[in-house]
């Protein structure tokens, strides 16, 4: 951030973060708002030096949304947050402003489940062993019918 503050830089980064706040309320972002809470408390002394009066406002203006939806969870700078253990279902977020969480079933079968004992398929046996013996039947009228013209082809030589 050595140079960011020539008037050219400082109006990127400022449309940049309002962009970026707007984007944090619009989707409820705590971490992003987190982020955007701590580079303003980093830099804001930084801009009031180097940025023209007439733009502070937008700047304050920011400011105070990132700390508005900030403010859902106050101490959140100053604890440091640790990963929980992983969770087998996804968590998912109900309510418009709740922090809550619950697990949801997943949709999908876990495979390290045993999954349940397969029946057997039951086949319709008469209709199995009736084609079985029309089967045989052709093959026998079919060996016959090669024996007759085996037997004339024999006569003619």
């Amino acid at each position: 951030l050595n140079n960011a503050y020539r008037p050219k830089d400082l109006q990127c980064l400022r449309h940049t973060f309002i962009i970026l706040v707007q984007l944090a309320q619009k989707f409820e972002s705590l971490l992003l708002a987190e982020a955007l809470s701590t580079f303003w408390d980093h830099t804001k002394s930084k801009i009031n030096r180097h940025e023209k009066s007439e733009y502070l406002a937008d700047w304050k203006k920011a400011a105070e949304k990132v700390q508005e939806s900030h403010a859902t969870r106050p101490l959140a700078a100053f604890i440091q947050q640790r990963r929980g253990r992983a969770r087998p279902a996804p968590a998912v977020k109900y309510g418009h402003r709740k922090v809550n969480f619950r697990l949801e079933v997943p949709a999908f079968a876990n495979p390290a489940c045993a999954l349940p004992a397969i029946a057997p398929v039951r086949y319709p046996r008469d209709e199995y062993f009736d084609k079985l013996n029309k089967i045989q039947y052709q093959q026998r009228e079919m060996k016959e019918t090669l024996e007759n013209v085996k037997g004339k082809l024999d006569r003619l030589i």
